[in-house]
């Protein structure tokens, strides 16, 4: 689930990730789903992220997955390697 819908998920950060307290990379909504104008939203909140599933996950040392409501399953690895030190 996405934040409070008062922002377009374009400004919203999806995921971010860090080494050592620092921020080396980061994923807003619009990033990672193609269609946001698509996106289902209730009063409050908007949904972009596929419900029901075991993701997001870390599944292993260094990966990270999640899936969006358009079925698009992303893997980050390297930028999880690199901020774990796992590679």
């Amino acid at each position: 689930m996405g934040p409070w819908a008062s922002q377009p998920p374009a400004e919203e950060l999806a995921v971010a990730f860090y080494r050592d307290g620092a921020e080396i990379r980061r994923f807003m909504v619009a990033d990672l789903v193609q269609d946001t104008n698509a996106l289902p939203q209730s009063v409050s909140h908007y949904m972009w992220l596929a419900e029901g599933e075991e993701l997001p996950a870390i599944n292993g040392p260094g990966e990270f997955q999640l899936r969006t409501l358009e079925d698009r399953l992303y893997t980050f690895e390297q930028l999880v390697r690199s901020s774990c030190g796992c590679g």
